[in-house]
């Protein structure tokens, strides 16, 4: 069925006047009028009746005519929903990343972009970096965020931002009372240490290798809160991120203390598909992510 005939239909039965539906449409007279004796003859029955002037429909064009409503009201809100999401008002967001960054990077700056964009869905999983990784070159989410550089040809890797490591200890363990420590400070401490392929361990590794020590091991976690508590309950020190513990510094629940390495970091990278489409909805929200992500380290730089 041609649907340039069913609208004109449409309009002429809705007007309940060829003239009208010419004006609606855009179109001359004439041609609506072409168009709806096409769509009968194809039809193969009167949708319209006419009686002088003015016209009836018959049952089919009743029949007809509630049908086409239903689809152009559809239309409608097709081409509505296209025009918002061209202004950025509806949209759907999918970011899978690792529980560090989502519990306690994301809410950062991710309110931000709500408050701009109430109408865009922003769906975010937790999951282990090679998960994130995976679902990243299946096109199963717009980007992911890992705290290692990605090595697949598939996958683009851009560096977000750079973590400073700390030491955490309990207030009363005898490393607390220093604000800054040398790597050698740090040999055969009982350490609490973060599992094997995870961003903070990579890191950890390199610095011992770095400066020759070895850690005595208390435990392995995969949790940044188990990780905390086992330390607040004076099981041993810990590695971790300085922003993970910024809350429980503060309190005084646990003791940061510094680390004479320059490389004892954390880096944080957003990874996309190399063929991924970047939409305007998108792209704003990496755009506020981004803006965040140089101020955190501007002011990490400075400290």
């Amino acid at each position: 069925m041609n649907l340039d005939n069913l609208k004109s239909f449409y309009y002429t039965a809705k007007f309940n006047s060829f003239t009208k539906a010419a004006q609606s449409l855009g179109i001359t007279q004439p041609s609506v009028t072409r168009q709806v004796q096409d769509l009968q003859e194809k039809a193969g029955f009167s949708l319209i009746n006419k009686t002088g002037k003015s016209f009836i429909l018959t049952d089919a064009g009743n029949m007809l005519y509630s049908m086409a409503e239903t689809i152009f009201e559809i239309e409608a809100r097709i081409e509505e929903n296209i025009s918002d999401y061209k202004r950025q008002k509806k949209g759907n967001i999918v970011i899978n990343t690792i529980s560090s960054f989502s519990s306690y990077y994301l809410p950062d700056f991710m309110p931000k972009f709500i408050e701009k964009y109430p109408e865009i869905k922003v769906s975010v999983y937790a999951m282990p970096g090679e998960n994130v990784v995976s679902t990243t070159s299946k096109f199963n989410n717009d980007f992911g965020i890992v705290s290692h550089k990605v090595r697949d040809s598939k996958i683009i890797s851009r560096e977000l931002f750079c973590e400073e490591i700390v030491l955490i200890s309990s207030p009363d363990q005898p490393l607390a009372k220093k604000e800054r420590v040398g790597p050698a400070q740090l040999n055969n401490l009982p350490m609490v240490l973060f599992e094997k392929d995870s961003g903070t361990m990579y890191s950890t590794e390199g610095f011992m290798r770095r400066n020759r020590i070895n850690f005595k091991t208390i435990c392995t976690i995969s949790d940044s809160e188990a990780v905390k508590n086992m330390v607040m309950h004076k099981a041993g020190y810990a590695l971790i991120s300085k922003k993970v513990v910024e809350k429980e510094v503060a309190s005084g629940e646990l003791v940061a203390i510094h680390i004479n390495d320059s490389f004892l970091t954390r880096k944080f990278y957003m990874i996309y598909h190399k063929d991924k489409y970047f939409s305007e909805n998108l792209q704003s929200f990496i755009d506020i992510m981004v803006q965040w992500a140089n101020a955190y380290n501007s002011v990490n730089d400075k400290s």
